[in-house]
């Protein structure tokens, strides 16, 4: 699901925009003939079906998954699970064509990126000396206290 919607997201961005490019890129690079009003409407009705009615949504649950599967490795604080369940389920209620929703999702990437990096930096810090490198990650389990998980513990793991 994580990959799948990754890749979805990904494969919506570019149709969406090349369907709307298609219409330029006919007339001036293909020496094609002006479509007419009927058509032009129609394609650019379509990539802006894509870019505002669909993509919002695939994004939306590539952020409730990707919470959740940080939610279970324990590499997300539980504020940043919160924020991305919130943020998720604003993007599928928030009215249809409403343009500000789009800035959702790399506002929501901006904010995790960020943790993962300040966390990513604290845990090298508190656990690796240096000159060794650091090897795994620390998982919170249930009780809220840490574990590292070794190499080839999975988070599909946990009940």
């Amino acid at each position: 699901m994580f990959l799948g919607s990754g890749i979805l997201v990904t494969g919506i961005l570019l149709t969406g925009a090349t369907a709307s490019a298609s219409v330029a890129i006919g007339v001036e690079l293909l020496d094609g003939a002006v479509p007419s009003a009927g058509t032009f409407t129609v394609i650019i009705g379509f990539s802006q079906g894509l870019l505002l009615l669909v993509l919002p949504r695939v994004e939306a649950v590539f952020i409730i998954v990707t919470s959740t599967v940080g939610f279970r490795t324990g590499a997300f604080p539980r504020w940043l699970v919160l924020f991305g369940y919130i943020v998720g389920a604003g993007m599928f209620v928030v009215p249809l064509l409403l343009e500000p929703i789009l800035l959702a999702f790399p506002i929501w990437v901006g904010v995790m990126s960020s943790v993962l990096l300040i966390r990513r930096k604290r845990t090298r810090s508190a656990q690796s000396p240096v000159g060794q490198p650091f090897v795994g990650s620390t998982a919170i389990d249930r009780n809220g206290t840490r574990q590292d998980p070794g190499p080839m513990r999975c988070w599909a793991s946990f009940p």
